[in-house]
């Protein structure tokens, strides 16, 4: 699993590097803002992005997470400010500071799991595509079990026409 760390303190990144590296898991780009955090996102395609509430660029890790959302990445929040955070957040896991390593694995399994499960990051609109261009998946308002592939959806096309502005599922 390739992973973008997000923290502007050096020395945690080290450390989250080290113990990640430890665990199998790939770091693929760090950065210490939210901007350098998309742009890193754009090149690297993360499968997970580590998330620091306070970046370098002031208190906008949460943005960070809201956003990685949008793109249907899951973040886990590593933050000592977890505090303050709102009831809800996109964000898959929140690990606290200090942590350790029990700590990190646990939240990392459970984005594993979820990922096996394709469990949605955010909640789909009615219609929506979902997912980064390898993997799109067409959500018609039903369950997960019922999400179709681009290719399915491609056979699915030729076979009958589909209003894609409804906000229902369509009837078959």
């Amino acid at each position: 699993m390739n992973i973008l760390i997000c923290e502007d303190n050096s020395i945690i990144v080290l450390d989250l590097s080290w113990i990640l590296e430890d665990m199998d898991y790939r770091v693929c780009a760090t950065a210490d803002t939210a901007t350098k955090g998309l742009e890193e996102c754009a090149q690297y395609k993360p499968d997970l992005v580590l998330v620091n509430l306070n970046l370098a660029e002031g208190r906008t890790g949460l943005a960070l997470v809201n956003t990685m959302a949008e793109l249907c990445i899951p973040s886990v929040i590593v933050s000592g400010g977890t505090h303050s955070l709102p009831k809800t957040t996109w964000a898959k896991a929140v690990v606290s500071k200090p942590f350790n390593e029990a700590a990190l694995a646990q939240a990392l399994a459970a984005v594993e799991a979820d990922l096996q499960n394709h469990v949605a990051v955010r909640p789909p609109s009615p219609f929506q595509i979902r997912g980064r261009p390898e993997h799109f998946v067409a959500y018609f308002g039903l369950g997960p079990s019922e999400w179709l592939s681009v290719s399915n959806l491609l056979r699915l096309a030729t076979a009958c026409t589909i209003d894609l502005r409804r906000s229902q599922a369509p009837r078959w």
